[in-house]
């Protein structure tokens, strides 16, 4: 009878719960079924599957409501864990639209998935991300927002928060301004606005347009005279006339060529009286440039512009100690003090001003600056001797006139060949007479800084490496590091794997042409070591290699999106950001097998450790051979591994994001998007 009484009380309590459930209807009209109480500024909502918590500010309201009980069987399946499901295969498909370079789609379908899911953890970081990587920073805060209220903010979405606040701040506040001023944002739909009314103020004097140019304006009530110096101090390389409306100066381009529609394209003074951005058929160029604001800083910026870096330091130095907050100035003496041999001063000035952002908010100033402090540091390195470069370009001075001719050992190199008693003594026979010139790199891997000085100029191509004689090079490391291999000279074996991977990341900086030939070099690297891994004959060995991949990974410089374009002048237009989305992925498929090098080197260790017995999982390396599992950057989950006839097999899923069991290669030549696994053997 107590059973019976135990069991009714139960019972009674359970279908209490259930008729005393609420519904919540969010405010994109989403309903929940579950009991709901008041946390703070959220609602916490606990159903049959699962407890979530909601900011209030997403509830449009809650009303309570009564089950109508059904047998158990006939009950229908909760919402739950079908919107779960769904909210997880949006993301799964707005990762797909990422990897095919279609951010908007990605942003649409991230949306639908928080949405679906408010309280969806990865859909609102990866959402968060997103949004301020394009600027758009108000709907990021939003977002923000929202997750602050679901957990705490993980350290890479803190480093997101200070930008989106900042962005956004400004965000609000030149669409105040553009709304009291007539003006439109980029990307606005309204129609151009053509400026009206009196001047607003006498825009007479000189102007930087954007570091290229000198526009000095002349002005009589609301008629001006517009002069552009290119490198002529004394004679304009284009003038023409203007009319002042309002805060506005606006072109007459049709002398200059009759196609440029009246009133297209002006200049409008921002409320600092100082800056001033563009309109170019209603497409707002923000901060193009600013007022000069004394004569020495003008006479530099002239003599800068002309290519005379003496006349130029000695002005800005004048300039500089009239106005030692003037950045403008400040990064003028810099760039007169590189090109006049005194990079350590240089150094010093463009370091003066390197955490003044509103310095690098002006038009292509954040790349020119990069472009120049990286000169001046990478001729300080060089006066040191500490700058790898310089022992690169040695080395090739010491090249024999003959051609290398690699075609006997493009198996070796690319993988389908091995060093045997055949062609041991052939590869020694041809890298003989290079041995001097190997000689002289022999150190380089222990120098940090790589880098060329290049002149600054935006455009240009000038001071790239010259690709073949890197190649010759890196192809001659691999063949010494797989030679030292064969011969059990382990410590030699370590030393060129290292020297070729070291000589990969030091191109890995610079222009995007730079960093692919790096990319290309690293790839070898990843082949000396792999080949190095596959002879390993005591634990030892395999901890020693360990250390030194530990290292290399650490080093290794990011290959995404915005370290791609940090030198590349891509906000006009006619700049292709495709190229550079493209040059982002295809380093991130390409170094994926960087990520094996520490599994495949634990394994080994392993196998010589358990009698020649592969591990069957990351899990039996974690953490004796291995710190922690290393995440496949495509599927987010631990790579995968298996032993199978004599090889031990390491793949990701590749980044079609289908798992084909390590057994469809990938191959990049068939696209960026194509099947297959990327996948590592070693034995």
């Amino acid at each position: 009878m107590k059973t019976k009484i135990t069991f009714l009380a139960l019972f009674l309590f359970s279908v209490n719960q259930l008729l005393m459930a609420d519904i919540i209807t969010l405010t994109n009209g989403q309903t929940i079924e579950g009991e709901s109480k008041e946390v703070g500024d959220n609602i916490e909502i606990i159903t049959n599957t699962s407890r979530m918590t909601i900011p209030k500010n997403r509830i449009a309201n809650i009303v309570k409501s009564e089950y109508t009980l059904k047998p158990k069987e006939s009950a229908p399946q909760t919402v739950e864990p079908n919107r779960q499901k769904k909210a997880q295969d949006l993301f799964k498909q707005a990762e797909h639209a990422l990897d095919g370079m279609d951010a908007p789609k990605a942003i649409e379908l991230l949306v639908e998935a928080v949405n679906t899911d408010p309280v969806y953890e990865d859909a609102l970081e990866r959402l968060i991300r997103l949004l301020a990587d394009r600027l758009e920073f108000k709907k990021a805060k939003e977002y923000l927002e929202q997750l602050k209220q679901i957990k705490p903010l993980p350290d890479d979405i803190k480093a997101y928060e200070a930008r989106i606040e900042e962005g956004y701040k400004k965000q609000t506040e030149k669409e105040q301004y553009a709304s009291s001023e007539g003006q439109r944002l980029p990307g606005a739909p309204t129609p151009v606005v053509i400026p009206q009314g009196t001047p607003a103020a006498d825009y007479t004097g000189a102007y930087y347009v954007e570091y290229s140019y000198c526009a000095r304006i002349q002005q009589s009530n609301d008629i001006a005279s517009v002069a552009l110096y290119t490198q002529n101090p004394q004679t304009p390389a284009i003038q023409f006339s203007a009319r002042v409306a309002g805060n506005c100066v606006v072109f007459d381009l049709s002398r200059i060529n009759p196609s440029y529609v009246p009133n297209s394209i002006f200049a409008f003074v921002e409320p600092d009286g100082i800056s001033f951005s563009l309109s170019i058929n209603g497409d707002i160029k923000p901060m193009v440039g600013k007022k000069i604001t004394n004569g020495d800083e003008l006479t530099g910026f002239l003599q800068i512009l002309a290519g005379n870096y003496d006349a130029a330091r000695i002005a800005f130095e004048e300039a500089v100690r009239k106005q030692p907050e003037n950045t403008h100035a400040l990064f003028g003496l810099g760039r007169a003090q590189m090109h006049t041999g005194k990079a350590d001063m240089a150094l010093t000035a463009f370091d003066m001003i390197k955490n003044k952002s509103e310095f690098k908010k002006y038009f292509c100033m954040e790349k020119l600056f990069n472009i120049s402090r990286d000169y001046a540091e990478a001729m300080v390195m060089s006066a040191k001797g500490e700058n790898a470069i310089d022992d690169y370009e040695a080395s090739f001075k010491q090249f024999p006139l003959r051609v290398p001719d690699f075609g006997p050992f493009m198996g070796l190199i690319e993988r389908t060949d091995n060093v045997n008693d055949i062609n041991v003594n052939k590869i020694k026979s041809f890298l003989e007479p290079f041995n001097k010139s190997l000689k002289v790199i022999e150190n380089t891997y222990q120098k940090p800084f790589c880098r060329w000085a290049v002149d600054g100029a935006l455009a240009s191509a000038s001071d790239t490496p010259n690709d073949s004689n890197y190649i010759t090079v890196a192809r001659m490391l691999l063949l010494q590091a797989k030679l030292a291999s064969y011969e059990k000279r382990f410590s030699d074996a370590m030393l060129w794997s290292k020297r070729l991977m070291k000589m990969g990341q030091h191109l890995n900086h610079g222009r995007l042409e730079t960093r692919q030939l790096g990319i290309k070099i690293q790839i070898l690297g990843i082949e000396a070591f792999r080949d190095l891994i596959c002879v390993l004959e005591k634990p030892e060995q395999a901890a020693e290699v360990s250390a030194i991949l530990k290292e290399i990974i650490q080093s290794q410089p990011t290959g995404d999106y915005q370290s791609l374009v940090r030198y590349e002048r891509v906000e006009w237009p006619n700049a292709n950001k495709a190229i550079y989305m493209e040059a982002a992925q295809r380093v991130r498929i390409e170094t994926t097998p960087l990520l094996f090098l520490p599994i495949a080197a634990a394994s080994k260790r392993y196998y010589l450790t358990h009698n020649h017995l592969w591990p069957i999982s990351l899990s039996m390396l974690v953490p004796e051979f291995l710190p922690e599992p290393i995440q496949d950057p495509f599927s987010k989950n631990p790579i995968n591994v298996f032993p199978e006839q004599g090889i031990f097999r390491i793949y990701s899923i590749g980044p079609d994001r289908k798992d084909d069991k390590g057994y469809l290669p990938f191959d990049i030549a068939a696209g960026l998007g194509s099947d297959g696994d990327i996948i590592m053997d070693i034995k």
